[in-house]
């Protein structure tokens, strides 16, 4: 990880960064591992952040947990677990509620062990790593060279099952998402012209339909019972999305797509 040392003295740079630069300086020393953390700069950083932060629990002693450590005859390997220990510890003891649940779902221990966690992905990136939503895309990208999927998926998303069909003049999939125990749906059309598209009646309730302009597009959003809808036509691809979600989930992921 980066070490903003300086003349002023080690680590005296750390003052002049924002808390949120000193909370990523954390992050890349708990990923680098065991083998690359920087513990007196970790310590370091702690210090910097305790002098900013109100403390809402009683305060960890910095200096007689990092000399009791020191002065513990421990193995190399274990003594840098102790460390991390130690700089979780104070972490938690002086960071917002906020940064308090990352640590904590960045590390685990117990009386004889510490471990960093793998961290699950979970929205966009569970989707875009799905090997079927990736081979929609290898076949999307085969097929045409505008933008048709979202690039941005509600926290929570994961791909549940996906359908392909080649049809005369075209190509068409739907893809189920999962999502707080619901399923919503994104339907895309690749035809070779125009003139090629079908002709699709989408049920909604009674009412306007929301016309909603993304780079330089018409979408069409309504409503479907208690759910929403959106369709859009970009050239020969004709594409919709549907389901329990929200009419600014479906513009931000509509926004997605030609970001």
């Amino acid at each position: 990880m980066n070490d903003p040392k300086n003349k002023l003295g080690q680590y005296a740079g750390l003052e002049q960064l924002s808390t949120q630069a000193l909370e990523d300086l954390l992050q890349q020393d708990f990923a680098a591992g065991e083998d690359h953390s920087n513990p007196d700069l970790v310590m370091a950083i702690m210090e910097v952040m305790e002098q900013r932060t109100p403390q809402a629990a009683p305060a960890v002693d910095v200096d007689a947990a990092w000399n009791a450590f020191r002065a513990g005859k421990i193995a190399p390997r274990r003594a840098l677990a102790v460390a991390a220990v130690v700089c979780v510890l104070v972490c938690l003891s002086i960071l917002p509620v906020q940064g308090s649940s990352l640590l904590q779902n960045l590390v685990q221990w117990s009386d004889a062990n510490f471990s960093f966690l793998s961290r699950e992905p979970d929205g966009t990136e569970a989707v875009l790593r799905s090997p079927d939503y990736q081979q929609v895309e290898k076949t999307v990208s085969e097929l045409t060279d505008r933008p048709v999927l979202p690039t941005w998926y509600p926290p929570g998303s994961s791909v549940v099952q996906v359908e392909r069909h080649t049809v005369e003049n075209g190509y068409y999939c739907v893809v189920v998402f999962s999502l707080n125990g619901e399923e919503f749906t994104l339907c895309v059309g690749i035809y070779d012209t125009v003139e090629d598209l079908p002709t699709r009646q989408y049920e909604k309730n009674k009412g306007p339909v929301e016309e909603y302009y993304a780079n330089h597009i018409s979408h069409y959003i309504m409503g479907n019972m208690e759910r929403n809808t959106a369709v859009w036509r970009n050239g020969p691809t004709e594409c919709s999305l549907h389901g329990f979600l929200s009419p600014d989930t479906l513009k931000r992921m509509i926004d997605s797509i030609y970001e």
